[in-house]
This record gives structure tokens, C-alpha cells and sequence, in this order.
């Protein structure tokens, strides 16, 4: 498979990884052509790993309070141990789109189960508040998150 890159500086490139055949995981070689596409570096020893995409499927409890640290429990399919496996928390009210999503980090149980601890939601008093939960998703990879997502309630 092949992919355009945008070239940001003389020793780094950004490109868009490929979607993978439906049910594909595993490990893919990543090569490089400065001459599109005639010529690929070899042999360069760097990887691609495609893993399943998480899905959630249910989250218990259903709510907990503003100032956070609720253990939150996620059900679902494709979680993955990792270091940069993450929860991310996007308020749904009124206030929404002027409160950016708060991120926290994730205890994997299994490829069906994970923890997470809610944030602590902080909006001014200025604000008139009509908060009606959030929405939470999952990434495996701390770049990607879940398509599919569920909601809780502070």
C-alpha cells in the first residue's frame, strides 16, 4: 500500500496510514521513496501495527461527581495493553463546545475491559450550566479514539 507523505523538515515525514484489510492486525514494514515512488529504502527496520479498533459497549456506574476520581468501568471488544492507552471524557450540555475534552489515562483488564478514573469537570460560575453527562471514548494507540462511545453523568 502506498501513501502520500507531507514532508515537515529534512529528517521527518508525516503520512496517513492505509486502512488495513477488514480483520488484518499485525505488523507492516514502513519504506520511504524521495522519487515517487521508483525508489524505497530498504530493509529499514521501522514498523506499522494495525490492531482492531475498540469498541465500548457499556460503562459502570453510569455517573459520578463533578470533582472526578470515579473508577469508571468500560466494557467492550479490541482493548489492548499499552502505555499510551487513554479514556477521553467530551462534556454534552449547554457549555459543551467551549469546554475541551479531558483525557485521562487507562487501566486495560482484559481485550474486553478497562478502567479509567473520571477528570474533574471545572466550569466557571459565570457560566449558566445545563450539563447533560459525557460522552467517553477509548484509544489504544493515544492518537485514535473509539467510533463508538457511551455516556455517564456528573
Amino acid at each position: 500500500m502506498i501513501s502520500i507523505a507531507e514532508i515537515l523538515d529534512s529528517t521527518t515525514a508525516l503520512c496517513l496510514a492505509p486502512a488495513a484489510k477488514p480483520n488484518v492486525e499485525g505488523n507492516v514494514s514502513v519504506e520511504v521513496s524521495a522519487n515517487n515512488g521508483y525508489d524505497f529504502t530498504r530493509e529499514s527496520g521501522r514498523n506499522f501495527t494495525y490492531v482492531p479498533t475498540a469498541y465500548i459497549n457499556d460503562i459502570y456506574p453510569k455517573m459520578g461527581p463533578i470533582k472526578g476520581g470515579t473508577h469508571v468501568h468500560l466494557s467492550g471488544s479490541g482493548f489492548r495493553q499499552n502505555e499510551s492507552t487513554l479514556c477521553r471524557f467530551q462534556l454534552l450540555g449547554h457549555v459543551a463546545g467551549s469546554i475541551s475534552p479531558k483525557v485521562s489515562s487507562a487501566m486495560i483488564l482484559s481485550d474486553t475491559d478497562l478502567i479509567c478514573t473520571s477528570p474533574s469537570i471545572l466550569v466557571s460560575s459565570n457560566n449558566n450550566v445545563d450539563l447533560l453527562g459525557a460522552s467517553v471514548q477509548v484509544s489504544t494507540n493515544g492518537v485514535d479514539f473509539t467510533p463508538s462511545h457511551t455516556k455517564t453523568r456528573f
